[in-house]
C-alpha cells in the first residue's frame, strides 16, 4: 500500500524570517499538516487491523509457546502445527482436499492424513516422500 500522504503540500520555506508573512501562508500549511496527519492515522489504523493478513499470506494464525514447542494453530482451517524448536518438526497435518486448497511453493511439505503419507511439493506437482 503505497500512502496517501503529499509531503510536497507543506511550504517548508514558510514562513520568511524578517518578513511580514500573509497568514494565508499559515493556514495552508497548518492544513496540509493536520491532512497529513489525517491520512497517517488512517493508513495507521488500516495497516494494524490488516497486519495479521500482511505477515501471514491473507489468513490468520495463532502462535503459542510451551516450553520450546512453538505450535500455529487456525492456518487457513488446516489441523494444528507444531515445531520443536529444540529438535523435531511436526508438519501441517492436512487431508488431500485441505492441500489441493492452498498456494504452495517449491519446498513445502506436508503429512497427508488421507494417504497417511509425507509429502512434498516441487516442479508444480505434490509427491509422496519415502522415509527408508
Amino acid at each position: 500500500m503505497a500512502s496517501q500522504i503529499v509531503p510536497t503540500a507543506i511550504d517548508i520555506t514558510f514562513p520568511l524570517v524578517g518578513q511580514d508573512n500573509d497568514p494565508r501562508g499559515f493556514h495552508t500549511n497548518y492544513r496540509a499538516i493536520q491532512l497529513g496527519l489525517s491520512t497517517a492515522r488512517t493508513e495507521i489504523t488500516d495497516l494494524q487491523g490488516n497486519v495479521d493478513s500482511l505477515v501471514n499470506g491473507n489468513f490468520t494464525s495463532n502462535v503459542t509457546f510451551s516450553g520450546d514447542v512453538a505450535t500455529i494453530s487456525n492456518v487457513n482451517n488446516i489441523s494444528t502445527v507444531s515445531l520443536v524448536l529444540s529438535s523435531a518438526i511436526q508438519l501441517a497435518q492436512m487431508t488431500t482436499t485441505q492441500r489441493n486448497e492452498i498456494s504452495a511453493t517449491n519446498g513445502m511439505m506436508i503429512y497427508n492424513t488421507t494417504f497417511n503419507k509425507f509429502q512434498g511439493y516441487a516442479s508444480g506437482a505434490w509427491g509422496n516422500i519415502t522415509l527408508t
